[in-house]
């Protein structure tokens, strides 16, 4: 019974482990989302920026009115908050990922992640998944403890026997 607690105890670690990693690698999806919204977002405060140039100089000809001139400047300033708070966004998902890292400071600059291939033979990879989850190892685990637990308890409820006579009595005893 004492060896399946410490084997227990070894999966419990090993379940927290993958339960950090996971998380990390959630964040490590969500920084790379992140990055493509910022990409398009300075795409777009550019685009802006020249449409207000652009208002800016019809205005300038006699060609527009100042309430164009406000609705584009409207749309820049709404722009550079959208990129202000996408960038605030991405400083607090590297804060999440460095606390996850012990402390160490992590760049991930992409705009794009690799997609993994879905197996083709399920029975294979469930499989091989089953060997490499300490989850259903750990509960396997609990399973046999709490069956040899059983088996002790109702060992240890037995009834006893004893040979001899009735009133034999051991002095001492």
């Amino acid at each position: 019974i004492a060896k399946l607690k410490d084997t227990n105890c070894e999966l419990s670690f090993q379940i927290a482990r993958q339960a950090v990693l996971y998380e990390a690698k959630r964040k490590c999806v969500q920084l790379i989302f992140n990055n493509v919204r910022v990409l398009q977002c300075r795409a777009r405060l550019e685009n802006a920026s020249q449409i207000a140039i652009a208002y800016q100089k019809k205005l300038d000809n006699g060609d527009a009115n100042i309430l164009d001139i406000g609705k584009a400047n409207i749309n820049l300033k709404m722009a550079q908050n959208d990129l202000s708070m996408l960038l605030m966004e991405r400083d607090r998902l590297l804060g999440e990922l460095k606390q996850l890292n012990g402390g160490t400071e992590i760049a991930l600059p992409e705009d794009s992640f690799s997609l993994t291939d879905l197996p083709t033979d399920f029975e294979t990879w469930y499989a091989f998944v089953e060997k490499q989850n300490p989850m259903l190892a750990y509960v396997k685990g609990k399973v046999s403890r709490s069956e040899k637990d059983v088996q002790l308890v109702k060992s240890s409820n037995a009834p006893k026997f004893f040979a001899g006579y009735m009133n034999e009595s051991v002095i001492g005893a």
